[in-house]
């Protein structure tokens, strides 16, 4: 028996032999079913991306790849246009590597921080608070740099007092973008971000300097 996403993809590709008479994530859904179906990689699709599509909206999904693709293309902000045609990129890189798995991992893993963020599901309400302040602000460049974080505080390579203080940093960071009045040295999430982890590696290396004991 067939599942319902598959379903839907057949009928698809039944009713229209373009791609361009479809929207994106419909686009991809033919893509993966195309290059997948009757090949040992095809369980990825139903344990991974099927989950994805059944548990968030098209829409949803689609700001999640342009944020996502963001990240895999080293901060080259993705084009929604141009969509799957990134996307078919990015699924090539990983095919052609044969680590295909990985890529439907990484899918999975950071969407599940993009919902975090979106959202607002953080466990910690403080935390909440503050995504709440940016999302307010409407600031959607911040989005591939906040997954980035999240998963280094999911790999505890930050700890909650941390993560506080990026996000913090992140709404100050914003809060002078919309402020015409302000000439920031800092233009852009990358450079924000390249500052931020200089602050944190000062934080972590300042005690051992105070701790340093120097003899006369």
């Amino acid at each position: 028996m067939e599942s319902e996403i598959l379903d839907k993809i057949i009928k698809i590709k039944e009713k229209s032999n373009s791609l361009y008479l479809i929207n994106p994530i419909e686009q991809i859904d033919v893509f993966l079913y195309d290059k997948l179906y009757k090949t040992s990689y095809f369980y990825l699709v139903q344990n991974f991306w099927e989950k994805c599509r059944k548990d968030y909206s098209e829409e949803f999904i689609f700001s999640f790849l342009l944020d996502f693709l963001t990240i895999q293309n080293k901060g080259k902000i993705t084009n929604g246009v141009n969509l799957v045609k990134t996307f078919i990129a990015y699924f090539d890189n990983y095919k052609n590597k044969n680590i295909l798995s990985e890529l439907f991992i990484q899918i999975t893993k950071y969407l599940k921080y993009y919902d975090i963020i979106i959202n607002e599901k953080s466990k910690n309400e403080k935390i909440n608070n503050l995504l709440h302040k940016i999302n307010k602000t409407n600031s959607k460049e911040a989005y591939p740099y906040l997954m980035e974080v999240f998963e280094d505080y999911e790999y505890a390579r930050i700890n909650t007092d941390l993560l506080i203080e990026i996000l913090n940093t992140v709404i100050l960071f914003i809060n002078h973008q919309n402020d015409e009045k302000i000439s920031s040295i800092v233009k852009n999430f990358n450079q924000l971000s390249d500052e931020i982890n200089k602050m944190l590696f000062l934080k972590i290396i300042t005690p051992k300097i105070i701790k340093v004991n120097v003899e006369n």
